[in-house]
């Protein structure tokens, strides 16, 4: 039990955050050298930064404000390019919101290289985007070291977003250690019998099937907290928790009798 713990911790403390970086260069080079350019998105004390491909020509929006998770932006600066790098207009709007593919901006101020500002009281932006493609197009839980979980999901939620997902990483490596010491403890329910009894095969197939019985649960538990109908801190710790209880109660049981 013991070295399961030191397992567990060195998983959460170590593995995860190199594990992290690696996934997060697969999502890169990803990105690069496929055809499919999804948005972009990274958040921090400075606001929301969104960057969108719309028939080969790039915007990136800055906000420094978010509403209704990414389908309202306040104080929003728009930089638009053609192509790739070619530089063609900056827009300032005191709010845009997201409706029928297309940022609907208010209050607006248009400059363009050479030319006057041009000031407008509603200007469009069209898009492909939706509010739920502007929270996937962040970094999954997966590719966030352990150690920046928590400044991220306080970045999340003081931006507007959810930070659901994040949470349940966050608690979910918090209880590895647990989690491996409870199977290290059902794993001698099925191996500490005397095999002079018989049945060993038997015991052998029970064994794997109760270590994938409690991965499926395991599973459907953090579906159900992704989905906001259980709390992510108890999604998070159930498979663990009930897998130590039941664990501890088998090899007592064994042990009295």
């Amino acid at each position: 039990v013991l070295v399961a713990l030191l397992i567990g911790a060195l998983t959460t403390t170590t593995l995860n955050p190199v594990s992290a970086v690696f996934l997060k260069r697969h999502d890169q080079l990803a990105a690069r050298y496929t055809t499919h350019q999804p948005a972009t998105s990274a958040i921090g004390a400075q606001g929301l930064w969104l960057r969108q491909v719309t028939a080969g020509d790039v915007d990136v929006i800055h906000a420094r404000g978010v509403e209704r998770e990414g389908a309202v932006l306040e104080n929003v600066t728009v930089y638009r390019y053609t192509g790739r790098d070619t530089f063609r207009s900056r827009i300032d709007a005191a709010r845009a919101q997201l409706a029928d593919g297309q940022w609907i901006l208010r209050d607006v101020r248009v400059a363009r290289p050479g030319k006057p500002v041009q000031r407008h009281d509603r200007h469009t932006l069209t898009t492909s985007l939706t509010p739920a493609e502007i929270y996937n197009s962040f970094a999954p839980p997966e590719t966030i070291s352990f150690w920046a979980l928590p400044e991220f999901i306080t970045l999340l939620e003081n931006a507007g977003f959810s930070a659901e997902p994040q949470k349940l990483q966050y608690h979910r490596l918090l209880s590895m250690p647990v989690l491996l010491a409870a199977m290290t403890l059902l794993a001698a329910v099925f191996s500490l019998r005397s095999h002079r009894r018989g049945g060993a095969v038997l015991l052998l197939i029970a064994g794997v099937l109760t270590g994938f019985v409690l991965h499926v649960l395991s599973n459907l538990v953090f579906a159900i907290g992704l989905s906001s109908r259980l709390p992510v801190t108890l999604a998070a710790w159930a498979p663990a928790g009930i897998s130590l209880v039941i664990g501890l109660a088998a090899l007592l049981y064994l042990e009295d009798g």
